[in-house]
């Protein structure tokens, strides 16, 4: 929508008045045409995960769940149930464990599933037993999970060597796809998320759609409303229409050089009687499009599991922080380093070996409270004094210190608690000297009456 609507005159030459409709709000004009058609949801935004993640919130959320899932230890569990680093992802050939890590939790926050092509050692995947040496992700929605005769099968989308989708020659326009049967030779590596038909996992973006679209809806009026909408100045009111565009235009380069400027700061115009200026302000209900944006943030943080004080700026970061970062690691990351392991566990584990992931470091409290657990765990005798350098990652001592032996606990009198331990009682304890032994010959020295 323009100021300026052409008009004409009875000899056909335009006539140009920029105030043809003065009663139509100014506000509105910051509202014209935002929305587009069409799209997957009410708010006419079509939403794909990419586009969902052009919305800071959205993407914020996701490099939250990614970088941490890529920042855990993934360790294989003895039968003795100590536990040692896979390091099974530190020797692929294109990605460090760190980046696969990350992958996987992107793909599974923005497009619900992670799809992957295993690489053995000679190439192809060999089933249980070849060793892991590539996990080359799957681009775009290459893949699908159907059943064919009741058996679970990946679609995937066939693609030549330099990466371009492979077309059938009699038909260019349609993708080619290929079935692959689910199984221990299937090539394909699958971790769903949340879904909802037993195949694969649905994109929270997606389920979403309306939200996001909305979110992308009002990113456009934003950028619509600050760069043509609402910016400007004031208003020129020339009483006599103009003859031609040029003439308009002359009129608002004259006020420009004028007035314009930090030297022309608080001067004052002169203008003729055929003139008046009005100065433009922003209504107030002009800009609850901003109030609306602030809550569309945290429609996506919800939407994706992510609480609130870590997507906003103005949160601040104090008492009570380990509390909500325990929810947040058992409420939001569970779900997603759970879905995880099991799916290495079952594709590339040893039989009796189970793979976790190590979230010790993202329960642990401060130094503080960390070292006064300790101390009552050591105390009481069922920690020992080498699990705690081990915790701390610090390196192990010779055992010629007494490390591996717990010490032993003392009883409410002080004295040491009967029990296989041998060790030393605590360091610094002052232990109560046993009561003397009690002659059972001696008679009461109480009397009677």
């Amino acid at each position: 929508m323009s100021f300026f609507r052409e008009r004409r005159d009875f000899s056909g030459d335009p006539l140009y008045n920029p105030f043809e409709r003065p009663s139509m709000p100014l506000a509105s004009l910051a509202l014209d045409g935002v929305l587009g058609t069409g799209g997957n949801n009410d708010s006419g935004e079509p939403v794909d995960p990419e586009k969902g993640l052009a919305i800071p919130t959205a993407y914020r959320c996701v490099a939250i769940i990614s970088t941490v899932l890529a920042g855990l230890t993934l360790e294989e569990i003895q039968p003795d149930g100590d536990a040692e680093r896979w390091t099974v992802l530190d020797n692929l050939d294109s990605y460090t464990a760190f980046e696969c890590k990350e992958f996987i939790g992107a793909r599974l926050a923005g497009w619900g599933n992670y799809f992957a092509k295993k690489i053995g050692s000679r190439g192809k995947w060999q089933g249980p037993g070849d060793t892991l040496r590539d996990l080359i992700p799957y681009p775009g929605n290459d893949v699908k999970v159907v059943r064919v005769r009741g058996v679970k099968t990946f679609r995937v989308r066939k693609r030549n060597d330099d990466g371009s989708a492979y077309t059938d020659p009699s038909q260019p326009n349609l993708p080619v796809y290929e079935d692959i049967t689910d199984g221990p030779l299937c090539p394909v590596f699958h971790i769903p998320g949340l879904g909802f038909d037993g195949l694969q996992g649905v994109s929270p973006i997606l389920l979403a759609a309306r939200t996001f679209g909305t979110s992308i809806a009002a990113d456009k009026l934003a950028a619509r409303f600050y760069s043509r909408g609402q910016q400007l100045g004031g208003i020129l009111k020339v009483k006599a229409p103009l003859a031609s565009q040029s003439q308009a235009d002359g009129i608002k380069m004259n006020w420009r050089n004028s007035h314009s400027g930090i030297r022309n700061a608080g001067d004052v115009a002169i203008l003729d009687s055929e003139t008046d200026f009005q100065a433009i302000t922003i209504a107030p209900e002009a800009l609850q499009f901003l109030q609306s944006r602030e809550w569309q943030a945290w429609e996506v943080a919800k939407m994706l599991g992510i609480p609130a004080w870590m997507v906003q700026p103005n949160t601040t970061w104090g008492t009570g922080v380990e509390s909500q970062n325990e929810g947040f690691v058992s409420y939001t990351m569970r779900s997603y380093s759970d879905r995880t392991e099991e799916r290495f566990t079952r594709d590339f584990g040893t039989r009796g070996k189970p793979l976790e992931f190590d979230l010790d470091r993202l329960l642990r409290g401060n130094m503080t409270e960390r070292f006064q657990a300790y101390g009552q765990g050591i105390g009481w005798g069922w920690l020992l004094r080498s699990e705690v350098r081990k915790k701390e990652r610090m390196k192990p001592l010779d055992t010629k210190f007494g490390l591996e032996e717990p010490l032993q606990v003392q009883s409410m009198n002080g004295a040491l608690a009967d029990g296989p331990m041998n060790t030393p009682p605590i360091p610094g304890a002052q232990p109560a000297s046993a009561p003397a032994p009690v002659d059972p010959t001696q008679e009461d020295d109480k009397t009677s009456d």
